[in-house]
């Protein structure tokens, strides 16, 4: 396919349009001769003259009458793709796929109709992707959850920096904010493999214990029951102790004075929508949602 220089597109339509090279050049602010340089060039682009003499004046030839509103549908296309602004990239509903945890997509869904005033913002979730490529393979959008690897131009930001919780039974009544950290030792513990518990894992060591652990879950929702049934404890982020209680759940959540490992919690997306305005606003109001107390 030959290559066309758009620049001539500009500099044709001002010709058909004044059909003179002095006003085409005076419309775009350049000089006659640049103006009749082009003209030598389109035509022997179109082969044809386009335009030609009759008097004093140029006329347009047949085929720069047919040329002529292709030539100015083509320019309006181009015009508008340049001018569209940030409000028009919401001139319609877009969706936006989110990676994310069980936990975090409970903590959205539960917030999101109070904090999202855009009803063009529509967003839906699946499950975090092991595949380190998956933002540039368009599986999501946007990931929310834990610090983990990423391909080298993936943009991140820190959400939060989440307190974390131990979650007993409610009949628990020797479990207290004050519990040294060997008596925890001597609990039994359900567990998932995320980075936090690797880090309450490391916690543990450092201070030369070792937690029971007598199960891993898949998620933080699997480890309820074994809490509630088998008299386990479970670490998790201060944002599940919430889903927890908004589930009525004969679970308490315990709040240690030993300044356990907390979890760190980010946005990460692909570069390509650092300046789409509706994918911007979507990571606003995540921001906005775990800035909240």
């Amino acid at each position: 396919m030959q290559r066309f220089d758009l620049n001539l597109l500009v500099v044709l339509d001002a010709l058909l349009e004044n059909c003179s090279v002095s006003k085409a050049a005076l419309a775009l602010n350049v000089s006659p001769p640049a103006i009749s340089k082009s003209l030598n060039r389109i035509r022997e682009l179109f082969n044809d003259k386009l335009l030609v003499r009759s008097g004093n004046n140029l006329i347009l030839t047949p085929r720069a009458l047919q040329l002529k509103p292709q030539i100015r549908h083509a320019i309006d296309i181009i015009e508008v793709i340049f001018k569209v602004t940030p409000h028009c990239q919401l001139a319609s509903p877009h969706k936006f796929v989110i990676a994310a945890n069980d936990v975090l997509r409970s903590k959205i869904n539960h917030h999101w109709s109070a904090i999202n005033q855009d009803s063009e913002l529509v967003v839906e979730f699946t499950r975090q992707e092991h595949d380190a490529d998956f933002l540039r393979k368009n599986s999501a959008d946007l990931y929310l959850g834990e610090i983990r690897e990423f391909p080298p131009e993936t943009m991140v930001r820190t959400l939060c920096h989440e307190q974390s919780v131990i979650i007993t039974r409610r009949s628990n009544q020797q479990l207290s904010a004050q519990t040294s950290l060997d008596e925890l030792a001597a609990y039994r513990f359900v567990t998932i493999n995320d980075t936090l518990n690797k880090d309450i894992d490391a916690f543990f060591i450092r201070q030369g214990l070792e937690r029971r652990i007598s199960a891993v879950g898949l998620n933080y929702f699997s480890l309820i029951e074994e809490v509630m049934l088998n008299n386990a404890l479970a670490i998790v982020p201060d944002s599940f102790s919430q889903v927890i209680k908004r589930l009525n759940l004969d679970i308490k959540a315990i709040e240690s004075s030993l300044q356990l490992p907390t979890m760190t919690l980010i946005q990460a997306w692909h570069p390509k929508y650092n300046n789409f305005t509706a994918h911007k606003r979507l990571r606003d109001i995540i921001c906005e949602l775990f800035a909240r107390p």
